[in-house]
């Protein structure tokens, strides 16, 4: 069986992966819809961006969670 840490760790590793995905693509659909004059490409860039800040909180709280308990915050779920 898997450490919990451990699956929490994986996570937060694929969560930063697509943050940085997601961020590039908003980029990208941005500068393309500008470029175009495309009013639709640019609204959707502004959907993902707000994809990314969801991802980039979901990659936090995997970040926060594989933290462990520690002095300061004893208790812990698994």
């Amino acid at each position: 069986m898997n450490n919990p840490i451990v699956q929490l760790k994986k996570g937060h590793k694929v969560a930063f992966y697509a943050t940085v995905v997601t961020l590039l693509l908003t980029v990208l659909k941005g500068i393309i819809g500008y470029f175009f004059h495309s009013d639709v490409l640019i609204a959707d860039a502004f959907h993902s961006g707000a994809d990314t800040i969801a991802v980039f909180a979901s990659a936090f709280g995997l970040w926060l969670a594989s933290k462990g308990k520690s002095k300061r915050f004893p208790l812990w779920s698994f």
